[in-house]
């Protein structure tokens, strides 16, 4: 019984430094492809779901009230946070004649 124990553990220690041979992040140096393929009948076409690095940052311009101007950072920060990248860059602007994208709360003053 002992003589099974020893290449038992030695192949177990062996698959477990196996295991964590690449236990470090991800480089996120380069990007990955941000286009989707799809099939048409004309061949293949691309549906673009980007940001153009031109257009970044995107500028959102919030009214100021019930405090939006902060919970538009708040989202702005967590949309910024799931791409692996840098896809995507957002800013709160003060003029709204500047943004791209203008929140207000839909309540009459």
């Amino acid at each position: 019984m002992m003589r099974f124990t020893k290449p038992l553990l030695l192949a177990f220690a062996g698959w477990a430094l196996m295991s964590c041979a690449d236990i470090a992040a991800p480089s996120r140096g380069n990007a990955y492809e941000w286009r989707r393929l799809l099939s048409s009948g004309t061949g293949v076409d691309t549906f673009s779901f980007h940001w153009s690095t031109s257009d970044l940052p995107v500028k959102y311009w919030a009214e100021d009230s019930l405090n939006l101007p902060l919970h538009v950072q708040h989202g702005i920060d967590q949309w910024e946070a799931l791409f692996l990248y840098g896809e995507y860059k957002g800013v709160v602007v003060t003029d709204s004649n500047t943004a791209d994208v203008i929140v207000m709360t839909g309540i009459a003053p």
